[in-house]
């Protein structure tokens, strides 16, 4: 178990849309407050075709809108593209009924990501039916952080891994099933294994022991 810090920034690099920031153990992007707006934008589309379909958003508390939760969570979904430099904003697209993930890689594997409006929160699935709310191969989380504009990815995990691992969380105001975010593999792992194995479309892998 090891506690991340909250800001241990060691390699600053600009890339035109936001800022990266990269250490030991973390990966912070800063958006652009034109890219915020953009992904906002990306978020209401998202949020007209779910009505449209009767979609509700996945979420652990009532606190928060559906459309909130779009706005957030296409941030998170920006920041997890760009690092696995699977496109930037014009890859986002509406969420459709029988969508598998949020992110499709060039194996044809999905990956779901979590973003999280603070730190130290873990990736959790809303409701008891895995198989039917967790349809991605693979899943990833992100923080927003306590600096404006900036989120971090925190880590990944298979669905495998997750399903060994994932506590049933009832105190919740959504129960929810929830992997602690000390179990998730390093992001870096999988920036690797997608940028070299997916040219083959070959699964990434975990290389979580089994017990």
């Amino acid at each position: 178990t090891f506690i991340l810090p909250l800001y241990r920034p060691r390699l600053l690099a600009d890339v035109y849309d936001c800022l990266v920031s990269k250490g030991a153990f973390i990966m912070d992007y800063r958006l652009s407050n034109r890219l915020v707006i953009l992904c906002e934008e990306v978020g209401i589309n998202r949020q007209t075709n779910n009505l449209s379909n009767g979609i509700a958003s996945q979420k652990m508390s009532d606190v928060n809108t559906d459309a909130s939760i779009n706005f957030l969570g296409v941030k998170g979904e920006y920041v997890t593209r760009r690092a696995l430099n699977l496109g930037g904003i014009e890859k986002l697209t509406a969420d459709k009924p029988d969508y598998r993930g949020d992110i499709e890689l060039p194996s044809g594997e999905w990956v779901e990501v979590k973003t999280r409006r603070k730190p130290y929160y873990d990736f959790g699935i809303e409701g008891a039916d895995i198989d039917r709310l967790f349809h991605a191969d693979y899943g990833v989380l992100v923080w927003q952080m306590p600096m404006v504009n900036v989120f971090r990815i925190v880590g990944w995990c298979d669905k495998s891994q997750f399903i060994d691992g994932m506590v049933w969380m009832a105190h919740l105001p959504k129960p929810s099933w929830v992997l602690p975010w000390q179990q998730l593999q390093p992001f870096e792992i999988m920036q690797k294994r997608v940028n070299q194995q997916n040219q083959q479309n070959q699964p990434i892998k975990s290389t979580v022991d089994r017990v």
